[in-house]
């Protein structure tokens, strides 16, 4: 009996105590926690286009029956304002190369202000705005 009483003031027994306790109040807190659910498809919302260029794999077979087919042709025969390599003036490839660079920028920068326009319009709604 002595020993037991012992045991009990060497606080043994508080440090058991307080280990058991410890480990009840994380099974009840982490059984209690509603913060995160898991989502069924239903609830995911469906994205049609990342980007342009970029499609869902579910939409891959569509995209590819409307990209236009080349051939060895178009190789062999270039389009005006396409491979200007093939001009044999220097001042006309330089001006076209130029043309071509400027409408290939201008396309881009229209994709890049219709995104940042988005972005902006929508930002608090997104958690990324940049990335859909």
């Amino acid at each position: 009996m002595n020993k037991i009483r012992a045991w009990l003031k060497s606080g043994k027994l508080k440090q058991i105590l307080t280990v058991f306790l410890a480990g009840i109040l994380l099974f009840v807190s982490t059984a209690c926690n509603g913060a995160v659910s898991a989502k069924n498809a239903e609830q995911v919302k469906k994205v049609k286009e990342i980007y342009p260029g970029a499609e869902q794999p579910a939409q891959r077979p569509n995209v590819e029956r409307r990209l236009p087919k080349i051939s060895q042709q178009d190789f062999e025969k270039s389009e005006p304002g396409g491979q200007i390599q093939r001009d044999s003036d220097l001042d006309d490839r330089v001006e076209n190369r130029l043309t071509t660079v400027k409408k290939t920028f201008d396309k881009a920068s229209e994709f890049i202000k219709e995104d940042a326009k988005e972005a902006l319009e929508r930002h608090e709604d997104v958690r990324k705005p940049g990335l859909r």
